[in-house]
């Protein structure tokens, strides 16, 4: 009679448990994850003319999820634009005067803390290229 070791059985065991921890990991991770939030920003970005120092216009800053929320606030980089209390969705149309690419943050508090952060966008602060400086998009000779 040939000679089974025993390290299949431990390893075969090791494998259930490493399976049974892991989804208990999985269930727990996918219950703190319950509440999805979609956050949108349109327009995402923003060009600035030659002689332009800021960018100036209207955001349409829109947030949805699939529960109420007891508080959301959003966020210009540090400084408080709106907070929203016992709602699942909300939307706001600002007036906005950028220079640089700025981030948006959707927080669960009133109070900035980056911890709370639950959704993050950005609008993009783009510079006009006059002709003198843009790169050539085919050679200035041809042998055809």
């Amino acid at each position: 009679m040939p000679f089974k070791p025993k390290t299949l059985n431990v390893l075969k065991f090791l494998g259930q448990l490493s399976c049974l921890i892991t989804g208990c990991f999985l269930v727990h991770f996918a219950t703190a994850q319950d509440n999805i939030v979609s956050f949108n920003i349109q327009p995402n970005r923003c060009v600035l003319a030659q002689n332009e120092p800021v960018c100036q216009f209207s955001a349409r800053f829109a947030w949805q999820a699939n529960q109420v929320i007891q508080q959301v606030c959003l966020w210009q980089s540090t400084e408080l634009i709106k907070c929203w209390s016992q709602l699942s969705g909300g939307e706001i149309k600002p007036e906005l005067n950028l220079q640089q690419t700025t981030p948006f943050y959707l927080t669960l508090s009133n109070t900035f803390n980056p911890d709370l952060i639950i959704a993050e966008q950005s609008i993009q602060i783009l510079n006009q290229q006059t002709g003198e400086y843009r790169r050539r998009l085919h050679s200035q000779w041809s042998l055809f």
